[in-house]
């Protein structure tokens, strides 16, 4: 069995994760705290041993910000970020980092890896920091690393002031929910797809050291998707082509087409399934 330290243990994504691999591998988690301090981040890694690091953790983007934002960002995304960069053993055989499609702000759409970033908010501007730092870092070090950039995460446990926590929290209370920015195009991907292709990808090295989006293309209007889920209307996925509107505004879409290359045919989007058994599971 292999050893795994996954930061953000506790959030959306990390928990599921850390669920998912605990069943082969033994699983490490760091209080958010050790990450303040270099010399007790090394030694807890020192300690662990780990095979692979995912590091989720971070302080994720709110609908409303202002300058002071820009602090929390370098203080709970930026420094963390370089400090598990500075710090982790060379024997790791690979950090898989998470990004943000936040980075690629008003960038084209739909946006590719070798794009240039252009962020909108401190979020994404604390994120694509963190890659040149990690870039940088992780190269002189000779650390192998992915930094990976998923579309827009549907699972059971979202929280309650993102999009998927509101559109659930909505079938539990029968409350009439108003959707902000309806009309937005959006990049959606499953949790269970997300967990297969990280594992799928962890022993990649065509990979290493290199960014990655991870999308099965799935565009859909939000209104649409919300509808879908409450009104069990149909899901029309938007077409590369029709991807109109403001990049990191109207548009927030990921291209899947290295992702599609590296992994080939061996993991199929699960979105209709996927978002029926969650349906079912509300319903109850």
């Amino acid at each position: 069995m292999k050893k795994i330290l996954i930061t953000g243990h506790r959030g959306f994504i990390g928990r599921y994760l850390t669920k998912y691999f605990s069943q082969d591998n033994y699983v490490f988690s760091i209080p958010k705290k050790v990450f303040n301090s270099g010399n007790s981040l090394r030694a807890k890694l020192d300690k662990y041993k780990c095979d692979y690091i995912f590091h989720l953790a971070s302080h994720t983007g709110l609908p409303e910000e202002n300058y002071e934002y820009y602090n929390n960002q370098t203080k709970n995304t930026l420094l963390p970020t370089v400090n598990l960069a500075l710090n982790a053993p060379k024997s790791t055989k690979v950090i898989i980092f998470f990004g943000s499609s936040d980075e690629y702000g008003n960038s084209k759409t739909p946006y590719k890896e070798n794009a240039l970033p252009n962020p909108l908010t401190s979020y994404g501007w604390a994120k694509y920091s963190s890659r040149l730092a990690v870039k940088r870092i992780m190269e002189d070090r000779k650390i192998p690393y992915i930094w990976v950039i998923p579309g827009l995460v549907i699972g059971e446990h979202a929280k309650p002031h993102r999009l998927l926590g509101q559109i659930f929290a909505h079938l539990k209370t029968k409350k009439k929910l108003k959707l902000r920015n309806p009309d937005n195009i959006r990049d959606f991907i499953t949790m269970e797809n997300l967990a297969n292709i990280i594992d799928d990808i962890k022993d990649n090295k065509k990979l290493y050291n290199s960014t990655l989006n991870i999308s099965f293309e799935n565009y859909f209007n939000i209104k649409n998707l919300y509808e879908h889920i409450s009104e069990n209307k149909n899901l029309v996925k938007v077409k590369k082509e029709n991807l109109t509107g403001l990049p990191g505004k109207d548009v927030i879409a990921l291209s899947g087409s290295k992702l599609k290359k590296s992994i080939g045919k061996g993991i199929k989007s699960n979105m209709d399934e996927y978002l029926r058994l969650l349906i079912k599971k509300f319903e109850k």
